[in-house]
């Protein structure tokens, strides 16, 4: 695959909502941060996607076709879901997938979702 075919991308952005004590603590929390990104690298690399740049809490990568970047995103909140959570924090995963720039795609305006399988459909919804 080459780069520049890769035109759907996913950013993935780890956010924490708690009141996070100083001292020992952040070092924790900094520490579940860590697990869930490499959770998400592990992710996109699952379904053939290539990190594009590291965000501060996240990441962006990208992904030839639409049905990886939707698999990838489902994987990485399931597998970020089940990390259990410390005492007093909150660490959600916010989950983007972005389409390719309108010069890129096709002519048409609609975009024909027909091409992701059922069994995409159903992992999202939990029931596979």
């Amino acid at each position: 695959m080459r780069a520049n075919r890769r035109i759907y991308q996913v950013h993935a952005e780890l956010i924490d909502r708690s009141n996070t004590l100083p001292g020992a603590t952040n070092g924790l929390v900094e520490k579940l941060f860590r697990r869930h990104t490499a959770r998400v690298e592990r992710a996109i690399v699952a379904f053939s996607g290539m990190v594009v740049s590291r965000l501060h809490q996240g990441l962006l990568a990208s992904f030839e076709t639409a049905e990886h970047a939707v698999l990838c995103s489902c994987e990485m909140q399931r597998s970020c879901g089940v990390i259990p959570q410390l005492s007093g924090s909150e660490i959600s995963l916010r989950i983007g997938i972005h389409l390719p720039p309108p010069a890129s795609r096709s002519t048409s305006r609609t975009i024909d979702f027909s091409a992701i399988h059922a069994s995409v459909i159903a992992r999202m919804l939990g029931s596979s």
